[in-house]
């Protein structure tokens, strides 16, 4: 089973060991830091999911949302984690109005979005 997963935060010191946990036989995990970049690897390739935080200090402070809502009108087989740090009910409504798959509220451990990913069968938790 050959994924594709990306996986979108600013925050280099989550980024980069969480993309080393992911990272597996048969399991590819791309990174962005910024919206821009996560759009043109959207633009580039096909990934079964995105794991993206809400705010990447770009002008928006909700560009994790643009990105869902670009996913979602291209290709609604992508599944995609929503997180943030700055969430709240109406945040949590919003995201899932815009087709989330999960909304998780930070800090997100690598279990929970391990079995995230094993739910929506991108990854087999069980060698994850």
């Amino acid at each position: 089973m050959n994924r594709n997963i990306l996986l979108v935060d600013d925050e280099v010191a989550f980024l980069l060991p969480m993309r080393k946990m992911l990272h597996g036989p048969g399991i590819r995990v791309d990174t962005a830091e910024t919206y821009e970049k996560a759009i043109e690897l959207l633009k580039a390739a096909d990934y079964d999911a995105v794991i993206a935080d809400i705010r990447l200090g770009g002008i928006l402070s909700r560009e994790g949302l643009a990105i869902l809502d670009f996913i979602k009108g291209r290709d609604g087989n992508t599944k995609v984690i929503i997180m943030t740090g700055f969430g709240g009910p109406d945040v949590m409504k919003e995201a899932y109005h815009l087709k989330a798959d999960y909304y998780f509220e930070k800090p997100v451990s690598y279990k929970t979005l391990s079995l995230a990913l094993s739910e929506l069968g991108v990854t087999d938790h069980e060698n994850a």
